[in-house]
């Protein structure tokens, strides 16, 4: 398990509580620390779920828009890509990401889906509806 870290003091506090060293941790913490994770490639959470009639790609994409994201469904393969790109002041920030998902055998590739809510991404690969014949014993 990841702890925070919190180095011993050297130096007197100005208070005997820790008070004044917990808001001084957490705005370095959020201020350094979260422009350090913005400019690595993290990406975006995906999920997958399998259910009895279709097969669910989920993936949590904020601040992305339906123009930024791409999905291209091959025969055997999901691609999902995405660029953002934005701007505050004098700086600008470009995220992007690539996955990539196989796809089984049994998807109906006419009928797949993609729909952006909220920020979330869900894509939905129908399965082949499986022909069962009966066979009468003679």
């Amino acid at each position: 398990m990841l702890q925070k870290y919190s180095p011993k003091r050297t130096v007197p506090t100005l208070f005997n509580d820790n008070l004044f060293d917990d808001m001084i941790y957490t705005f370095f913490d959020r201020v350094f620390a979260s422009d350090f994770i913005e400019n690595k490639s993290i990406g975006p959470v995906f999920d997958t779920h399998t259910h009895e009639n279709e097969y669910i790609v989920r993936a949590e994409l904020p601040g992305y828009g339906n123009e930024d994201i791409k999905v291209e469904v091959s025969e055997n393969e999901v691609k999902i890509s995405g660029k953002l790109e934005s701007e505050n002041g004098n700086t600008a920030r470009v995220s992007s990401f690539h996955k990539e998902f196989t796809v089984p055998t049994d998807v109906n590739y006419d009928n797949i889906k993609a729909t952006l809510e909220k920020g979330v991404l869900n894509i939905v690969l129908p399965r082949k509806q499986k022909d069962i014949r009966r066979i009468e014993i003679t």
